[in-house]
């Protein structure tokens, strides 16, 4: 997905070195006052999960990743300096917002997705807004349909629990977008068009879903337990913010963790 630095991502992804790593602990929630996305018992932790195979597209020419100068081999003394540049992606980084809050209603004042979409937007605007695009009732169908606009980056901002994400009148199980997504890239393959290449849960009990998602995506991040609503408005305005700025997911999502 990340062509600028992404080398090294997958240089470390390709040692399963970051796989199933735990980002925050988790702390003991005081306050239960606040939106979450989710039920109130704890705090989250926050995951990032790498397929086995990374599928992004590298260089064919190079066929070792040249180490530091002690010849150590370690991924993080690699000279990248004498690693070419990959080239320019030929897709942009196109996103699509999927906002659902099944549990708004009159004494809920529900989670803030405006001003998560809002945020998304501002810092996409900086390049070209016309690269977002949302999906308003946010059915499962929904979102099929708007997956052909071809967006690299499916970003979902709702309610889930340790079974499923909550859509609008439905709840998905991961293994539902598993079928759909894998059929989309491959089509997208065969075509020539862009691929679904990361999934952003950004909701409750999301990291399973992801650690799923990552068998068909490149990449699935996701949220272990309770995910306070402003924080989870934070970390996509870090995450996005990063990335947009041209830096790596892996440098982005290290960033945007301690923002939840």
């Amino acid at each position: 997905l990340i062509y600028e630095r992404i080398r090294k991502l997958l240089a470390l992804a390709q040692d399963n070195i970051f796989r199933n790593v735990p980002i925050l602990e988790a702390q003991s929630m005081s306050q239960t006052n606040k939106r979450i996305r989710g039920s109130r018992e704890t705090i989250q932790e926050l995951e990032l999960y790498f397929p086995p195979e990374c599928k992004i597209e590298t260089n064919a020419a190079i066929s070792e990743v040249p180490k530091g100068k002690d010849g150590g081999g370690r991924d993080d003394e690699v000279h990248w300096p004498d690693y070419p540049k990959p080239d320019t992606p030929p897709y942009p980084h196109r996103l699509l917002f999927v906002p659902v809050d099944v549990h708004a209603g009159p004494n809920d004042p529900g989670l803030n997705l405006k001003d998560e979409y809002n945020s998304i937007h501002d810092i996409l605007s900086a390049t070209d807004a016309n690269n977002l695009s949302r999906t308003y009732s946010s059915t499962w169908g929904d979102v099929m349909k708007e997956i052909k606009r071809q967006p690299l980056i499916l970003h979902f901002s709702c309610h889930s629990d340790r079974e499923a994400i909550m859509l609008f009148r439905q709840n998905v199980v991961p293994e539902t977008i598993m079928v759909a997504l894998q059929a989309h890239n491959e089509e997208a393959r065969r075509s020539g068009a862009a691929e679904v290449q990361l999934v952003v849960l950004n909701a409750c009990y999301s990291d399973e879903h992801a650690r799923k998602l990552a068998k068909v995506v490149d990449f699935a991040i996701g949220h272990k337990g309770d995910l306070i609503d402003q924080f989870a408005i934070s970390f996509a305005q870090t995450l996005y913010g990063k990335l947009f700025q041209g830096q790596s997911l892996l440098n982005s999502w290290k960033q945007a963790e301690g923002c939840s």
